[in-house]
């Protein structure tokens, strides 16, 4: 019954449910944009360049803890230079990074909800910090027991270009390295379940009350 707490009294008598309501949702989108440039010399220039974005969508739950996060954040940088040896010979040197990062996950409190409504012989990882997934058959199911996905997208870049102009001819020769590197976790719902489908009482609600 520890799980009482975090059911709510009803707020409406319609025959379809005990709950009705318009829960919220926050969608929030910032980009920065940095640049810098340099030229050492009338042959030799340089830019620095730093992307930033972050994308957040919080979608709040009618019953306490159901809500549902979707962070997406981006980074980018990179730096060019660029040297003129002759009037027909000109390189180009770049380097680059990228990251983006997605961590879809369920709302969460700052305690172990799970161990705080008598679960025992859990480890519930700080991202399941959420309510463990309630369902009496035949009613709403509340609280939150499923997947949580994180995922890194890292891609490093080197690259040069070096061009030759000859006559009415343009020759560009260069090369491109790129490492890919995607980790990635998933917490499988180490908060828990609680299940009630009445066998042994014959009813899901009377089971929950013993």
């Amino acid at each position: 019954t520890n799980y009482n707490q975090y059911i709510p009294a009803p707020n409406t008598n319609s025959p379809q449910g005990n709950y009705v309501g318009a829960p919220l949702t926050t969608n929030n989108y910032n980009q920065y944009d940095a640049r810098v440039d340099h030229s050492f010399s009338q042959s030799d220039n340089m830019f620095v360049r730093y992307l930033e974005s972050d994308w957040s969508i919080y979608n709040f739950g009618l019953l306490p803890y159901s809500g549902s996060q979707f962070p997406l954040n981006g980074k980018n940088a990179v730096a060019q230079e660029t040297h003129i040896f002759s009037p027909t010979l000109v390189n180009t040197l770049k380097l680059g990074f990228s990251r983006a990062f997605t961590e879809p996950a369920n709302q969460t409190s700052s305690t172990d909800l799970a161990k705080q409504i008598g679960f025992l012989n859990t480890e519930v990882s700080p991202l399941d910090y959420s309510l463990p997934r309630f369902n009496l058959a035949g009613f709403t199911q509340m609280g939150h027991s499923q997947q949580t996905f994180h995922q890194w997208t890292n891609t490093y870049v080197l690259s040069d270009t070096l061009i030759l102009m000859k006559g009415r001819h343009n020759v560009s020769m260069g090369g491109d390295i790129r490492v890919n590197r995607s980790p990635q976790f998933t917490t499988n719902g180490t908060n828990g379940r609680l299940v009630m489908n009445g066998g042994v009482t014959g009813y899901s609600l009377a089971d929950y009350l013993l």
